[in-house]
């Protein structure tokens, strides 16, 4: 890893392949002991010179056939905050915990509602993450929920799997506490054969590159 050129890494619990791809209902607890093993050896080679942010494990609905775990997902992510506050956050210093704040897929009062009912949860952490933001379809919606977040959570906040569409627009209204979002947009390529996920190290050079200028083009800031 090249420290003269990464300044934060962001780990998450691959909810994607646990609940979308196996379609589990929770995290397996061996899973859990290997995540935390994973940040912790990360913290002790990179973190006392790059930043180095684990999320806490959540329990996103937001992907197909989950809809009706809702709102035992927003507890059971409580849980997991205490848990990880209780067990772990001091084991894995010097990496920086973030609780995710969950709700209900393409419902933004359902998200608002979490964080002011945790609020007082929230506010031991100096980063959390807006959770339902992945696979919904509706870029709009999502900028809309990416900017009610920002004018009534007054910190500084980070947001999974943003569509750029969403993040465009959300520059717009000149966010505050917006602080980061991710994207696994770039894992994908588009050539004279059409779209589809990269499979050398030459692609994937050339679809960040691609990721890059449409991230500047829109007025993301990349250093």
């Amino acid at each position: 890893m090249c420290r003269d050129v990464v300044k934060s890494i962001i780990f998450d619990t691959g909810v994607e392949k646990l609940f979308k791809r196996m379609n589990l209902r929770d995290y397996p607890e061996w899973y859990i002991k290997q995540y935390v093993s994973m940040v912790k050896r990360i913290a002790v080679q990179y973190g006392r010179s790059i930043e180095v942010v684990y999320t806490i494990p959540d329990i996103p609905v937001d992907y197909p056939n989950r809809e009706s775990l809702y709102p035992w997902n927003v507890q059971r992510t409580v849980e997991y905050i205490e848990l990880f506050r209780d067990r772990y956050i001091d084991y894995l210093k010097p990496a920086l915990a973030m609780p995710v704040v969950q709700g209900r897929k393409d419902d933004i009062r359902s998200v608002l509602d979490t964080y002011f009912r945790y609020e007082h949860l929230y506010n031991e952490f100096p980063l959390i993450g807006l959770g339902p933001t992945c696979s919904t379809k509706n870029w709009l919606l999502l900028g809309r929920l990416i900017v009610s977040f920002d004018r009534n959570v007054m910190r500084p906040f980070h947001s999974f799997g943003a569509h750029l569409k969403a993040i465009e627009w959300v520059l717009k209204w000149k966010p505050r506490n917006f602080r980061s979002f991710d994207s696994s947009a770039y894992h994908w390529i588009k050539d004279e054969n059409g779209v589809h996920r990269v499979k050398t190290r030459k692609e994937s050079v050339e679809s960040l590159k691609r990721y890059i200028e449409r991230l500047r083009g829109i007025g993301v800031v990349v250093d």
